[in-house]
């Protein structure tokens, strides 16, 4: 019996067992009734149906279901019972046939653990092939994933939703044909746990033949983009509820519209950097310490510290790298590695938005993250996926905020300083250029900044005291870049200049915290400033990267920093040309 390849559904929670021995459903947490009147079809392992006495049916399925009309008006319902391993080709055209015929809708029979018995209900769509906002794939190229993985980045997409798709919300499954049912059916309750109502489910390609009770590595796109994390997801106690269960709302044929991003105003530069002749000298070392780093990313898409654990910093700093050389989650030469990257830091956040736990460093990590997600779903086309996650972590971060104004580096108790409050002001600033709005934006940030250097004096600044009295230059030149990202001038602001002025005296090359900070805050003052202290970058820079052997492409550690820290922090720095155009005109 052929099946057509693609049908629709929306979706609920379950869990499944049938009745007899040899037909099986995954136990899932929640049922509603069976209803009363009802026609049972089973479908077997091996892709027969069969009636309700467990005898194949002989003639086509089409036949079959067009003797059961259509439920309401006192019709019987109709109740599938599915093998757990039976190919999701088999279900996906049975589902097909049964919209076909009129049939609105399918009650799947399943129990909980205790042996309660109920059903979970699937709304059939009008069409068979309506269009999606984002897309689910399940697949064998790398290490599996529990289907509630994607629970709770799919909950977190939801809340990043604009108006105009909060409503008409559809996510397309695609499974290989072959697939046993199992996982996908845990699939579409994890999204249905994620409160998506509107899915719409295809098969594609067979695959090679693998382990069925193996997880399925899961993708989301589009065609897709982010990998999903493997990570462990408590589920919710199992019951059964005196009503349907399930989604009942069909998807139809017209998707809402998508969010439309992409590089624009103060990011318009990137995507030409290669072809700019004036960048030319500079592409072979970016080239080089990206083909480096490339190499050490872990198959979950982080990046490691020195030894060699997932290290929330360095995947943060390599991902705004990716992005400043042009990458984006649409395309590029290594857009696969900015994508493995972006999944990997999507899976760290915590319920409350976080993106490490408290601690000494943690605001660091969690204000990198953001920052880098901010710029990997502003800069793409398609940014619907990551922008709840953004929106969650920028909440976060005025979670935590001191009451000064500023922010410390996590320690419960510490005072804010210059380089944690720089950090957070530059995670909501480019949260808020994409549209994803803390409860203040940067201008309402910069104040704090002033208290500091009138707390000092800024006509007593000097290289022992910079800004917030940091034993080194990073916290002025950080505190200069973010007075530009927060839109102040330096010709109304007399202490930018008194800063610029210092770093030239001050500020070391050598120091990867420094030297980036630094690099952009004088780009941004432009002038003599600039002209000064890009002199310096050439030699200290450009000419300290290692050329030959294993770590080709890589600078020496430096800076209390990592190898790869330091690697990516000079990447960043050199990027300073093209990554963000003038903020103040």
């Amino acid at each position: 019996m052929p099946f057509p390849r693609t049908w629709c559904l929306a979706v609920c929670l379950a869990s499944a067992t049938a009745q007899a021995p040899s037909l099986v459903l995954p136990k899932l947490p929640f049922l509603g009734p069976v209803p009363a009147a009802a026609v049972t079809l089973w479908l077997r392992a091996d892709g027969t149906l069969c009636g309700e006495n467990g005898d194949p049916i002989a003639a086509e399925a089409a036949e079959a279901v067009r003797k059961i009309r259509p439920a309401g008006g006192g019709a019987p319902a109709l109740i599938l019972q599915v093998d757990a391993s039976a190919p999701a080709g088999s279900v996906t055209g049975l589902l097909d046939t049964v919209r076909n015929s009129g049939q609105d809708r399918v009650h799947f029979l399943a129990q909980l653990p205790d042996g309660t018995r109920g059903c979970f209900t699937l709304v059939l769509p009008k069409l068979a092939q309506p269009n999606t906002n984002l897309d689910l794939r399940l697949h064998r190229e790398r290490p599996g994933v529990p289907a509630s993985s994607a629970t709770p980045l799919l909950q977190r997409v939801r809340t990043g939703l604009p108006a105009p798709l909060a409503t008409g919300f559809t996510l397309g499954i695609d499974a290989p044909a072959n697939a046993p049912w199992d996982p996908v059916l845990r699939t579409l309750a994890a999204v249905a746990e994620a409160g998506v109502l509107r899915i719409a489910l295809s098969t594609s390609a067979p695959i090679a033949a693998a382990n069925p009770g193996a997880a399925f590595a899961i993708d989301l796109g589009p065609s897709p983009t982010i990998q999903v994390p493997a990570q462990a997801i408590a589920q919710p106690k199992p019951a059964l509820r005196d009503r349907a269960v399930g989604c009942l709302e069909a998807a139809d044929s017209e998707a809402s519209p998508q969010p439309q991003s992409g590089a624009g105003g103060r990011y318009g530069g990137r995507a030409g950097r290669a072809n700019q002749g004036r960048f030319a000298s500079l592409a072979d070392s970016i080239a080089s310490g990206n083909q480096w780093w490339q190499r050490q990313q872990r198959p979950d898409g982080s990046f490691p510290d020195d030894q060699g654990r997932p290290d929330t910093t360095a995947t943060a700093l390599v991902t705004l790298a990716l992005l400043g050389d042009g990458q984006t989650l649409d395309a590029g030469a290594d857009t696969l590695a900015l994508r493995a990257s972006v999944g990997w830091l999507l899976g760290q956040q915590r319920e409350n938005g976080a993106f490490a736990d408290g601690g000494p460093g943690s605001l660091q990590q969690h204000a990198l993250a953001t920052y880098a997600l901010a710029e990997a779903s502003g800069l793409s086309t398609n940014g619907v996926l990551v922008r709840g996650a953004v929106q969650t972590a920028v909440g976060h971060l005025f979670a935590v905020r001191s009451v000064d104004g500023g922010w410390n580096d996590g320690t419960p108790g510490t005072p804010s300083d210059t380089l944690s409050t720089v950090h957070g002001l530059t995670a909501v600033a480019s949260a808020e250029f994409f549209a994803m709005r803390g409860p203040a934006g940067p201008r309402d940030l910069a104040p704090w900044f002033d208290s500091v250097a009138s707390a000092i004096g800024a006509h007593r600044l000097t290289a022992a005291t910079p800004v917030d009295a940091a034993p080194h230059a990073a916290g002025t030149a950080a505190a200069l870049f973010a007075r530009f990202f927060a839109g102040q001038d330096p010709k109304q602001v007399p202490v930018m200049k008194v800063a610029a002025d210092l770093l030239l005296a001050t500020s070391d090359p050598k120091d990867p915290w420094g030297a980036y900070w630094t690099t952009y805050a004088l780009f941004q003052m432009g002038g003599r400033h600039w002209v000064e202290w890009n002199r310096r970058i050439d030699g200290d820079i450009v000419q300290t990267q290692i050329r030959d052997g294993e770590l080709k492409g890589s600078w020496e550690p430096a800076g209390g920093c990592t190898r790869l820290t330091t690697t990516a922090l000079r990447v960043l720095t050199l990027e300073a040309y093209y990554r963000y155009s003038r903020l103040v005109r």
